[in-house]
């Protein structure tokens, strides 16, 4: 229950941004309901949903894997999952 009131709350307070596709990041739009498959990284793979710009919500597939929230930008990555908190930076 504390992680769906703190994965609200989160996206309760992002900034309204309209998101337009990333040119770097491949779509595979054959699942229903608006799920897509995002490749942020070389060693991370997101099904679920892009909920703003650079923040992700979905099963992640890779160093840590489950339902979790996640922030990408090119070499800093931060996964909210039931299992923690994770920052992973990349050189």
């Amino acid at each position: 229950m504390r992680y769906v009131v703190l994965v609200l709350a989160i996206v309760a307070f992002m900034p309204a941004q309209a998101l337009e596709p990333a040119s770097d990041i491949k779509l595979d739009l054959s699942h229903p309901n608006g799920v897509t498959q995002y490749r942020l990284d070389h060693a991370t793979k997101v099904t679920g949903w892009r909920v703003a710009k650079d923040w992700y919500f979905g099963r992640q597939r890779g160093s840590d894997s489950g339902l979790t929230l996640v922030w990408q930008s090119k070499q800093n990555q931060l996964s909210l999952s039931k299992d923690g908190i994770r920052l992973t930076r990349r050189f």
